[in-house]
């Protein structure tokens, strides 16, 4: 998975640039891509040297920034030990790459200051993204006000802030703490960038109601999420799997983004799990590749329309498994998907061709 690798070794000439040391034919030739590095140097490096005393340097260090393709540059910005340098160059520029910019703002490596710069700027899919980071919000309360001017923040999530301040920030530190985890972990279940109004509870988990089953409040849900969690973190691994086999929704939300592959999997062999609850995983692009592979691949659960709309506009599902599932779209939701730009543009043209090819067909809706 992406984020566990093996931490790179430090390369000296790539040490020597970052620290302004190089003398200017070494800069020059690094400028012009000729040196034989990995691309992520090579990247880092062209961030560094675009900030040159040398105006050449800068030039042709821009130039060749700018040639790396999207595809190159989404993976180093989900490495979890990606630079923070890295992490805030694309933040503050990649401004019309939402797919990259939505790398920086999940990455746990992104630098608090990263995401204040980026905050008043940010999309109402991309704050929802943010709220789903509740402890990282708690430890910077900061960007709840600066989320909070955003004019791009709708009436759901100005309440989610209000709830993150009033749940959390008002408490002893340590409970905060805790209880940040909790949410942050259960909101795996929410509505992740999803367009379409669903009833939501405070901790974003989507609830559908049951004329059979009361519906708990936010603030009783928010108990039970955050109980659920000091539970889960007292737990081995073992003692996990039984309870993603045996355990409540709340604490099947929490699990599916456990470390451990065995855990998530025991989530999915769940048979309390429901199709509302895959539906949510499918959504979530917070997952690893590995969970959506194994959803896309359920014959059962991609007889659900709604999982497959979910993974087809998922970022996260790998893009053969998308393309697959783009072909069974409505015509209405092809149109929707070829102008979503969270998709990469492969996606995006691929919904384009299936929408275009079905109404010159004959009769077509």
């Amino acid at each position: 998975m992406r984020g566990s690798e093996q931490p790179r070794k430090a390369n000296p000439l790539v040490d020597l640039i970052l620290s302004g040391q190089a003398p200017l034919p070494l800069r020059q030739s690094a400028a012009r891509g000729v040196l034989p590095l990995s691309r992520t140097d090579l990247v880092r490096m062209m961030i560094a040297l675009s900030g040159d005393a040398d105006e050449q340097v800068r030039k042709d260090a821009a130039t060749r920034l700018a040639s790396f393709p999207e595809t190159e540059i989404l993976p180093m910005l989900e490495d979890a030990s990606a630079s923070p340098e890295l992490l805030d160059h694309f933040g503050r520029t990649a401004a019309g790459v939402p797919v990259l910019q939505a790398a920086v703002i999940a990455n746990p490596a992104t630098a608090p200051e990263t995401l204040r710069r980026m905050a008043p700027l940010m999309t109402t899919a991309q704050i929802d993204q943010m709220l789903l980071n509740q402890t990282r919000l708690i430890t910077a309360p900061d960007l709840l006000d600066l989320l909070d001017s955003n004019p791009a923040l709708t009436p759901p999530q100005r309440s989610r802030v209000q709830e993150i301040r009033r749940h959390f920030l008002a408490a002893p530190p340590q409970q905060a703490e805790e209880s940040a985890g909790a949410s942050s972990a259960a909101s795996a279940a929410a509505v992740e960038d999803e367009p379409r109004a669903e009833p939501e509870t405070a901790a974003g988990i989507s609830a559908t109601p049951d004329p059979d089953v009361a519906v708990p409040s936010d603030s009783e849900l928010a108990s039970v999420i955050a109980n659920a969690m000091q539970k889960i973190m007292r737990m081995n691994t073992a003692d996990k799997m039984q309870l993603a086999m045996k355990g409540t929704r709340e604490e099947r939300a929490i699990l599916i983004k456990d470390s451990s592959k065995v855990v998530q999997e025991a989530v999915l062999d769940s048979p309390k799990l429901t199709e509302n609850e895959v539906e949510g995983f499918a959504r979530m692009r917070s997952l690893s590749e590995d969970v959506i592979r194994v959803i896309a691949g359920n014959r059962e659960w991609v007889k659900n329309y709604s999982v497959i709309q979910a993974l087809a506009s998922n970022p996260k599902t790998p893009t053969g498994l998308a393309m697959n599932m783009v072909t069974r779209l409505t015509n209405r939701d092809l149109k929707v998907l070829a102008g979503d730009k969270n998709v990469s543009e492969v996606i995006r043209r691929h919904a384009r061709k299936i929408s275009q090819s079905r109404t010159q067909r004959p009769g077509s809706q």
